[in-house]
């Protein structure tokens, strides 16, 4: 993974440090048992002093992203096993299956009548909607935009969403379970572990993945010298999360304009900045006339893995095409509200019309957009 770092007193080492960190794990940059570098030799690359990096790794392991192994280093947490249960059952088949077998023998149950259950199960009709859960509001909208806006849904299928109940709250449990039936779940990686232990074990659940952000950022590199830059999303993490990445990736601080989208004026300057980073749902709100570049959260390869799985649970035509609406009448249902979601031809368009920076096709550096 490429670190990035930059000396100023507007956002800690100590903080680019934590959030290069755990974001290059949610977005698979760093895999579960790679080592990091050391404290030493981190501290030399890039000029920080050891106690800062040290200080940057405890906090990772307090907040169970890696693990001190005596002797050998600071390691990613090894978190297969959460993930496998979700995505990946197979790498544990065996495993799972006498699990069962011997869980049926405890509850007296014959072969004959868990050869029925098993059945049973598999010959249910297959999953009729999405089913998101994910508590953050403002989260949630961005992931019901991008899931609305990349998925090919099929007629009569849906997307829905409900909150992340807490362990022990039985009332919230038996709601979030009433909607399971005919559903495939999905969760976003920092929520996957809370979401399984309070999920029924036989359900599965599909973690999506997040971007990279460090490759997203690659192709803009190096930073432009005054150039002003606006950031603006509804959900906090994303605008503290820009920020952090952008400096660290040497944006100047004071040119960058965070916009907290939820506020009264909030586009209020932002006509005057070179493009606005945003995430998927703020861009369809952000006047047209504001150039801004997009940054979808869900991995492309996440997207495709669901969208193969919506194909998997349904019938193709003899064309070997699926009965999907069109874009346009897919809606957006959050909070009591519908929110119209722009066709993907229109999001391309924008992307072309609206982007600031391109790579140049014959420098390593920027080309700007007149």
């Amino acid at each position: 993974m490429r670190f990035w770092f930059v000396h100023s007193g507007d956002v800690s080492l100590h903080n680019q440090i934590v959030t290069q960190v755990s974001l290059g794990i949610l977005s698979g940059d760093l895999a579960a048992g790679e080592r990091l570098p050391s404290i030493r030799s981190l501290a030399q690359r890039f000029k920080i002093h050891p106690n800062t990096v040290s200080a940057g790794y405890r906090q990772l392991e307090r907040e169970s992203w890696v693990e001190f192994r005596r002797g050998s280093g600071v390691f990613v947490r090894d978190t297969a096993p959460k993930t496998i249960a979700g995505i990946r059952p197979t790498l544990h088949l065996d495993k799972l299956i006498a699990n069962l077998i011997q869980a049926a023998s405890a509850a007296d149950m014959t072969r004959d009548e868990l050869r029925a259950r098993i059945l049973g199960h598999l010959d249910a009709a297959p999953p009729a909607r999405l089913l998101l859960i994910e508590s953050d509001v403002e989260l949630r909208r961005i992931v019901l935009q991008e899931l609305h806006e990349s998925i090919k849904l099929p007629s009569g299928f849906t997307i829905g969403f409900t909150d992340l109940p807490r362990p022990g709250d039985t009332k919230a449990i038996a709601a979030m379970t009433a909607q399971l039936p005919g559903s495939l779940v999905l969760v976003l990686p920092s929520k996957a572990e809370a979401l399984r232990s309070v999920l029924p074990p036989e359900v599965a659940m599909l973690i999506l993945q997040v971007r990279s952000i460090p490759q997203l950022l690659a192709p803009w590199l190096p930073a432009p010298n005054n150039t002003l830059v606006g950031v603006a999303s509804r959900w906090p993490p994303f605008l503290a999360f820009a920020k952090i990445m952008l400096v660290a990736a040497g944006f100047e601080a004071d040119a960058l304009l965070l916009r907290d989208a939820s506020l009264y004026g909030w586009t209020s300057g932002l006509n005057q900045a070179r493009t606005v980073i945003c995430d998927s749902h703020t861009a369809t709100v952000l006047p047209a006339s504001i150039p801004r570049i997009r940054f979808n959260l869900l991995a492309e390869n996440s997207i495709a893995e669901l969208q193969q799985m919506v194909r998997a649970s349904l019938h193709a035509d003899p064309d070997g095409k699926l009965d999907c609406d069109t874009p346009e009448t897919v809606t957006v249902k959050d909070s009591g509200q519908r929110a119209a979601v722009q066709t993907q031809q229109h999001e391309t368009n924008s992307r072309h019309q609206n982007s600031w920076l391109r790579p140049s096709a014959s420098s390593s550096g920027l080309a700007y957009r007149n």
